[in-house]
């Protein structure tokens, strides 16, 4: 329901458009937590952090908790770019 320009996670289904760290990258699309343009290692030594806690920047599906979802969320993304998003250039 949101137009693609104005969408910052346009690949993913992320209706309320969480953008925690406000990098123009939706949390469902942007597992890249230490914002160095890379879903990597230190990302997920990160995520082991946030894990099964309620960290806002761990919550990539915003269902108010880190949990196993999120996780392969993270192991979808593991080794790309955070996005696409129609609002970054």
């Amino acid at each position: 329901g949101i137009d693609d320009s104005a969408d910052n996670c346009s690949m993913r289904h992320n209706p309320d458009q969480v953008d925690t760290d406000n990098d123009g990258f939706g949390n469902a699309c942007d597992a890249d937590f230490n914002q160095d343009a890379m879903v990597d290692f230190h990302d997920v030594s990160m995520m082991r952090a946030m894990y099964d806690s309620a960290s806002a920047l761990g919550d990539l599906n915003n269902d108010g908790w880190v949990d196993i979802v999120d996780l392969n969320i993270m192991k979808s993304l593991f080794l790309t770019a955070p996005g696409p998003s129609g609002m970054v250039n």
